[in-house]
């Protein structure tokens, strides 16, 4: 009570104070601010209620890919997922989920894939527009020793506009690396925020990466398995995608009503959050996968070898070709 002083007891040698205030205070053995005439400006002893963080929820979207080759939209919005061709679904035994594979080729017009249309979905558009965050688990894979230099997208809606990942191409100082890329304008015109993470990806690889659009500070960040790899300026507002491109791709982007900058691998996870998630929130929903993979790793242990053929990246298949395999759980290499 800092008043207390001058009213109640402007003496130094004035006893404690008896206002209603300070009485209530020290009955409930909080820190007595008004004691034998004293009172404190120290504010490391004034109480503030901390914000209690969350576990994040993908509210814009959290696709699931189902046996049967189609995909499903489990977030509160339940958008409805287009499939396009006959992506392949599998099981993830590292993952412990199904598993999406496109067999595109890389970076051209593709075939397979899911799209989200959300062109007429304002409320989707509002919350793409006033941040968020884009989080996917993929893999790439190629023909040939190295990255073909061309941009191939996992999971984006881009046109003149939008956001998403991709592989970038070599350009100045850009190598082929998994980006995240936000358009934003100052003035209307198409301005793409490159969020580069460095991260060149290798043949074969999964990689958990998180795109944050923090429209409030106007920054763009990029994670990958759960390093902060780049933050960079992102002024302006929000530029969505060409209309006809206002759909979500998974396996590629949009071209119009086709597939293009197709994605050649597979994908674990597409998810999108109506927020943009600070670094305390990323860690959280990167723990809580190392716990699901890290307690399913460690039962697979205590269980015996699960039968069927897989891949060496535990994808199951239902015959093998020429490569590694693990069959009823013992490695073979087939010739």
């Amino acid at each position: 009570h800092r008043t207390c002083r001058a009213v109640c007891h402007p003496h130094e040698d004035s006893p404690l104070c008896r206002c209603a205030l300070c009485v209530a205070l020290y009955s409930l053995s909080v820190v007595p601010f008004c004691v034998a005439g004293s009172y404190t400006n120290d504010e490391s002893l004034f109480f503030e209620e901390q914000e209690q963080v969350t576990e994040p929820v993908a509210d814009m979207l959290d696709i699931v890919f189902n046996e049967d080759g189609s995909a499903s939209d489990q977030s509160t919005m339940a958008n409805m997922v287009t499939t396009y061709g006959q992506p392949e679904v599998t099981y993830s035994e590292t993952y412990k989920r199904n598993m999406a594979t496109f067999n595109n080729p890389y970076g051209g017009s593709g075939v397979d894939g899911f799209g989200v249309n959300y062109k007429e979905n304002y409320l989707f558009r509002d919350m793409l527009s006033n941040g968020h965050t884009l989080e996917t688990i993929c893999m790439l894979t190629y023909d040939g020793e190295t990255i073909p230099n061309s941009e191939a997208k996992p999971f984006s809606s881009m046109e003149s506009g939008g956001t998403g990942f991709l592989i970038t191409t070599i350009s100045g100082s850009r190598q082929n690396e998994i980006c995240f890329l936000p358009n934003t304008t100052l003035t209307g015109g198409s301005v793409w925020r490159w969020a580069t993470s460095g991260v060149v990806p290798e043949r074969g690889k999964f990689y958990h990466v998180i795109g944050v659009y923090d429209a409030e500070n106007s920054k763009a960040r990029i994670y990958v398995d759960g390093k902060l790899c780049n933050e960079i300026d992102a002024p302006g507002v929000f530029r969505f995608a060409a209309d006809a491109a206002k759909w979500f791709c998974i396996g590629g982007d949009p071209a119009g009503a086709k597939i293009g900058n197709a994605w050649r691998g597979s994908v674990v996870m597409a998810r999108a959050y109506s927020k943009a998630l600070t670094n305390e929130e990323v860690q959280m929903v990167c723990q809580k996968l190392e716990r699901e993979t890290a307690i399913e790793q460690v039962e697979s242990q205590e269980t015996k070898a699960r039968e069927g053929i897989y891949t060496i990246n535990g994808i199951r298949v239902q015959k093998t070709t020429q490569g590694l395999y693990i069959i009823n759980g013992k490695k073979v290499l087939v010739k």
